[in-house]
Parts: C-alpha cells; structure tokens; sequence
C-alpha cells in the first residue's frame, strides 16, 4: 500500500512541477482558418497585445465560458487601447479541424481568428488544462497572464494584465509618453512625424500586422505620403536614435 501511495505522490509531484509559469511566450507561424499566415512574434513586435485562448472541441463548456467573459472583457471600457489587442482561439490538439472550430465559433458568437493544431504551445504551457489562456505583449514577446482554466473573478487580472502587456516596462510604450508628434489625424494626403529626438526608423503596419512601409531615414522632421495606402487604421511605429520605440494609432481616410 505504502508503494503505491508513494507512486501516486510522485507522479503528482512530477505533474505539478511540469505546470510552471513561461516568461516568454512560444512562437508560431501558420495559416488561420481562413487562410491568413500569422506570426505570433511579429505581431508583439508590431505593437500589439495578443490573448490566447487553447480551446477543447466539443465537450468543453468552460472554454465557452472563457471566450464569452474574454469577449466582454475585450470590449470593456477598462482596456486602455482596444485597436492594439487581438485574440487568438487555438485547438488544444493536433486533430480538431478548422470545419469543427468554425462551426464552435460560429455556435458561440465568436469572431476570432482560429488555428489548428495548438498541441506543442498547450505542452508548453503546462499540458492539459482547458481553456489555457495566455496573455502576452512587447518586443521581448513577455507572458503577462497565464492560467489554466477560467473564472470571472478573473476578469480584473485579465484586464490589468492585457493593459500591462499594451504598455510594457521595457518593451513599447505608448507615443503620447514621448516626444513624437504624428500629424494630421486623421490622415488623407500626407503624414507629417515632428520630434526633438533624431527618429531612425519609422514603421506603418496595418490591422493585420503586416509591415506595408518602412524608412531608415534620420531625421527630426519626416513627411510620409499616403496617397497610395488603403484608408483605414494603422500603426505607426517610431524608433529614435537611443533605441526606444513608440506606437501611435493612425488613421487614413
């Protein structure tokens, strides 16, 4: 009896000490359900903060609970920059189809981006545990929440924790800190970036993450045109000669 005792505690111990907190989140890359190749990096390091929900398909009515409380929270008041968040909702396996998640998302009033095949980031993470949802934001792709299951008394470290990863101590922070003056806004014609700092590199991403104008040029006063970009939002992303990078929500019409 002793000997089987001692095998159980073991094998608890051994469970508990897989499930231990990431500082960093894994990368992916791979096509959404509808076809749109994403890059988890690449969207932390154009600026956005990023909520993952691993879900488990069919039977699991707290994930449901999860999506919906995370889907409240994402349209709450309480998040500071509601334009710079994403939400991802990741099969916790390697065998959910995009037709089941569709059909999952579509039955519960979601309208997130889906991915298959979540198995090695669920693993990463902590194993089995659904939903597992994670948090993450900034250049150094930081885990600002991670838990496995959900509760609405949650819904006050989640909000605190997308609004930290929007801001991040040592990765991005928010324009209206620095100097920059981005102007006008909105945008039609021309886009004008002032600052009393040199400006090294100024990005423009779009809603989707991806990088569609990029200039090295050194200057305190740069003129961008924007005749030739689609109307609608955008990111304008500035570096300054000391390294520090600022984010500023842009609009062209």
């Amino acid at each position: 009896m002793k000997s089987i005792l001692s095998g159980v505690s073991l094998l608890l111990i051994l469970s508990f000490s897989h499930i231990q907190a990431q500082t960093t989140v894994m990368n992916f890359s791979k096509t959404d359900c509808n076809g749109i190749q994403t890059n988890l990096f690449e969207q932390l390091d154009s600026g956005f903060a990023v909520v993952i929900e691993y879900v488990m398909l069919p039977n699991c009515s707290p994930c449901i609970t999860a999506g919906k409380g995370l889907k409240n929270i994402l349209q709450s008041a309480k998040i500071s920059q509601p334009e710079r968040v994403k939400m991802f909702q990741i099969s916790y396996d390697n065998t959910t189809t995009c037709a089941n998640l569709k059909s999952w998302s579509n039955a519960n009033g979601f309208a997130y981006p889906l991915f298959e095949n979540g198995a090695d980031e669920v693993n990463y993470y902590g194993g089995m545990g659904m939903p597992t949802i994670v948090i993450a934001g900034g250049n150094t792709h930081s885990i600002y929440y991670q838990k496995q299951g959900y509760s609405p008394a949650e819904n006050n470290a989640i909000t605190t924790a997308i609004n930290n990863a929007l801001n991040p101590i040592n990765g991005i922070e928010t324009i209206q800190k620095s100097t920059f003056k981005v102007y006008p806004q909105p945008a039609k014609n021309m886009l004008t970036v002032e600052s009393d700092i040199e400006i090294s590199t100024i990005s423009l991403i779009d809603m989707t993450g991806k990088m569609v104008f990029n200039s090295n040029l050194k200057s305190r006063l740069i003129d961008i045109p924007l005749s030739h970009f689609p109307a609608g939002i955008y990111f304008i992303k500035c570096k300054d000669v000391h390294e520090t990078e600022k984010v500023q929500k842009l609009i062209i019409e």
